[in-house]
């Protein structure tokens, strides 16, 4: 697995696949969450909800609308009034990097 780091909108980049730090509810509404749905479609946001809620660590992946990426993936790492945790956080970059 090759790893790059670029400093660019992660919305305009052509790779396999972006990560977008979600919630349990997979809901798209703010922050890069809102930039990946603007630019890539609500196509994206529907795929996610239908797997969703999911468990605090878990990420999945959907299709990538219009966006350049061939992939999102979504991980898990917050819950409203749960604290954020570094065990979550830790299991959610795992599980997005093994998708």
């Amino acid at each position: 697995m090759q790893i790059v780091l670029v400093q660019k909108s992660i919305v305009d980049l052509p790779v396999e696949a972006i990560v977008n730090a979600a919630d349990v509810t997979l809901k798209m509404n703010g922050g890069v969450a809102a930039a990946i749905k603007k630019k890539g479609g609500k196509d994206i946001e529907d795929e996610a909800i239908e797997a969703a809620p999911v468990e605090l660590g878990q990420a999945i992946a959907t299709s990538a609308g219009k966006l350049d990426a061939k992939f999102v993936i979504h991980a898990a790492g917050i819950k409203l009034g749960v604290p954020a945790l570094e065990e979550n956080i830790r299991k959610a970059i795992k599980n997005s990097l093994e998708l």
